[in-house]
């Protein structure tokens, strides 16, 4: 796009776009943070013209090229502004998210509590520390970095949200249903915080008020990954197939080749007896994604309900060469 292009342009090759008296960083800072990442763009051209020396700018430009997916882009922004103020938080924080996008949580950790310790009043880098520690498993540590953070910032949601999904995974049930609870409180229009809420009643085998919380996140943020994950909803008892399949319907409208919603589709037309469907369905998500143990199960099993014994051993012995203790693969090919 022409304006990530603009910003490699050397700062000296360009004229300021306003007067000197314009706030371009406060006007880049607002576009932003609106989501506007051109109008961002053009006015940190604009800043950067007057004060190439500035620390937050770059780090701003950072996050520009954060937001925009450019991690290498973002990454060299955000070593500009450690090269001109080695203390700033948001390059740091900016390099750890870029590290832990790339995969480096332990790299991400250092640089957080780096960040941490530059600004010890702002729960920002506490937040992210614990995302990262979450990365590693250390639930304990990450739960107790975003305590620290909410202390901060009460109605923190991203916070609340984290607390909540980590409360979970630590076998706090209440605990985390009052923390996903208070996240939709604080943020109603906030489709994650109700999304977490309906994953911790799904996982509790809760399908009234997970089904609720699901269609209040979709109201707000439709997308292929929610209507999926109501569709599993209806495999709790009461649960209604027919549901299931417009969620899921729903999914591959938004994104045909979406492989977990072809996945499920065919294990909700292999239970209602439909193995053509079926099979079309599971194949199509193997296609898209070879590895996937759910749909190489469910074909196994298709294929087995049709007679086709070698081909559902095989399509087992699939899942077992990617999860050698996938449960259901190991039964059904016991069973051959």
């Amino acid at each position: 796009m022409w304006w990530i292009l603009s910003l490699w342009l050397a700062c000296g090759e360009r004229e300021p776009l306003e007067p000197p008296g314009v706030d371009h960083l406060a006007l880049a800072r607002s576009a932003l943070a609106g989501g506007d990442l051109e109008g961002a763009a053009g006015a940190l051209d604009a800043h950067l013209l007057l004060s190439p020396e500035d620390p937050g700018a770059w780090a701003d430009r950072g996050n520009l090229f954060l937001q925009a997916g450019a991690h290498t882009e973002a990454r060299n922004a955000y070593q500009r502004a450690l090269s001109l103020d080695a203390t700033d938080p948001v390059a740091l924080a900016g390099l750890g998210t870029v590290a832990l996008a790339q995969g480096r949580p332990q790299d991400a950790i250092g640089l957080y509590k780096r960040a941490v310790a530059a600004n010890p009043g702002s729960a920002t880098p506490l937040v992210a520390l614990a995302q990262a520690e979450e990365a590693l498993g250390e639930l304990g540590l990450a739960a107790g970095h975003l305590q620290a953070a909410l202390l901060l910032d009460p109605e923190r949601p991203s916070a609340l949200i984290a607390l909540g999904r980590i409360q979970h995974g630590l076998g706090e049930a209440d605990a985390a249903f009052a923390t996903l609870t208070r996240a939709t409180e604080v943020a109603p229009q906030d489709p994650d915080a109700w999304a977490a809420l309906a994953r911790a009643h799904l996982l509790g085998g809760e399908a009234a008020p997970a089904g609720e919380a699901y269609q209040r996140a979709l109201a707000l943020l439709e997308s292929p990954q929610l209507h999926v994950e109501a569709a599993f909803v209806h495999d709790l008892p009461g649960g209604d197939s027919e549901q299931a399949l417009l969620h899921l319907k729903r999914a591959l409208e938004l994104e045909p080749r979406h492989a977990a919603a072809l996945a499920k589709l065919g294990e909700v037309f292999e239970t209602r007896g439909d193995l053509t469907q079926a099979t079309r369905a599971l194949e199509l998500a193997i296609e898209v994604e070879p590895t996937r143990c759910d749909a190489l199960v469910n074909l196994g099993r298709a294929r087995l309900s049709a007679g086709l014994q070698s081909e559902a051993r095989a399509l087992f012995e699939r899942c077992l060469a990617v999860e050698p203790d996938h449960a259901a693969a190991r039964v059904n090919l016991a069973a051959l």
